[in-house]
């Protein structure tokens, strides 16, 4: 029998290499600065837990950024296999991930660093002798419908004759994450909480987030506007009398994307708010101008890239006036309709919400479940 090991980890998810809207190579860095001895609390730990969407988006070989994302994939095996730490990579979203991990695994494989990887695409129960911890591991996109997706858990459970596990990863929404005022399709708390003993580390929603035994660590970097709360991780470890215990580290790496709400001001004064963030702050961060489309600064956006050149500038959100309805006209003769069906409504809301700079994340994710429950 192998002597138990106290198993001691770091919980990862909702990474998003290949988003249009992030610096990628920067973001392998901090991965990779994180998962090595950079990170002081890296030579405690035993196993890296992958909770999902490692991956944005399909990438083509060609892309710029995928010999340093997999150059630092790499260092991260290489080091996992001096330091015998068990890797576990869970699919995330289809629409994100398109099962790209398999090119990580034979990675591994092929360059002859063979570290100990585990990549799961489907609901398991599992088993790790190396700390006698029984896992379950629930990617996304399962079923629309989660009672189904609850019931091949409890037979997965029945089969291995048990009523619980010590831990889940998962990847998808619960119930507190759902917006208020959206019916999305939604994992039970209660009903999970039943048969995970200590805690249930959950990806795809951005927002870090503590509910009952679910823990959401959130993105591990930010990727857009309206997320500029912390980013993060989490590291988790048994003790000598084998006592759950779980922390969120802060990623002090990530992005910073950041709104300026330039309402009411005039271009002179919108300039000097500008100003006073990048002072206070520095330049390396992403900024969007908030203001009435009536504001001068819009007009001198050129003016405000050349004093800051190492700023990034997204596109502005322009506060809609109000517009007197009854004096609006609409041109009905040259109005396009558009034919919306269930072959092509995924591929136009996604279009849609690729336009909205502020939509918040967990509306985002919200969407893509809602359209893959009607596929």
């Amino acid at each position: 029998m192998i002597a138990k090991e106290k198993l001691n980890a770091f919980v990862i998810s909702d990474i998003h290499f290949g988003n249009t809207r992030i610096d990628n190579q920067r973001m392998a860095k901090a991965l990779r600065d994180v998962l090595s001895d950079k990170n002081p609390k890296f030579q405690y730990i035993n196993a890296i837990f992958f909770a999902g969407d490692i991956w944005d988006k399909l990438l083509s070989l060609n892309n710029p950024d995928l010999p340093e994302i997999f150059n630092k994939f790499l260092a991260i095996f290489r080091d996992c296999k001096k330091k015998n730490i068990s890797v576990f990579i869970l699919e995330g979203t289809k629409s994100h991930e398109w099962a790209q991990s398999n090119v990580l695994d034979s990675l591994n494989t092929s360059s002859g660093i063979c570290a100990q990887i585990k990549y799961i695409k489907e609901l398991i129960v599992w088993y790790e002798e190396r700390f006698q911890k029984n896992f379950l591991f629930i990617p996304d996109d399962l079923h629309h419908d989660h009672s189904i997706v609850l019931a091949q858990a409890l037979e997965a459970l029945k089969e291995k004759g048990l009523d619980c596990v010590d831990l889940a990863i998962t990847h998808g929404m619960f119930k507190h994450h759902v917006p208020a005022g959206l019916s999305i399709p939604h994992h039970d708390n209660s009903s999970y909480e039943v048969i995970v003993k200590d805690g249930i580390f959950n990806g795809h929603v951005h927002t870090h987030s503590e509910v009952g035994k679910v823990y959401t660590q959130g993105s591990f970097g930010r990727i857009s506007h309206n997320e500029e709360e912390a980013k993060g991780y989490y590291h988790f470890w048994y003790d000598e009398n084998d006592v759950f215990h779980k922390t969120f580290i802060e990623n002090t790496l990530a992005e910073l994307f950041i709104t300026v709400d330039c309402t009411g001001l005039n271009a002179e004064d919108s300039f000097k708010k500008v100003k006073a963030l990048i002072a206070e702050k520095g330049e390396d961060m992403t900024i969007r101008i908030m203001s009435e489309g009536t504001n001068p600064i819009f007009s001198n956006m050129s003016e405000l890239i050349k004093s800051f050149p190492f700023t990034r500038f997204s596109e502005p959100k322009k506060v809609k006036e109000e517009v007197d309805k009854e004096t609006k006209a609409v041109d009905i003769k040259n109005f396009t309709p558009i034919v919306i069906n269930r072959e092509n409504i995924g591929q136009l809301v996604l279009e849609r919400a690729d336009k909205k700079e502020d939509l918040a994340q967990d509306v985002r994710a919200a969407l893509i479940d809602a359209i893959e429950a009607l596929r």
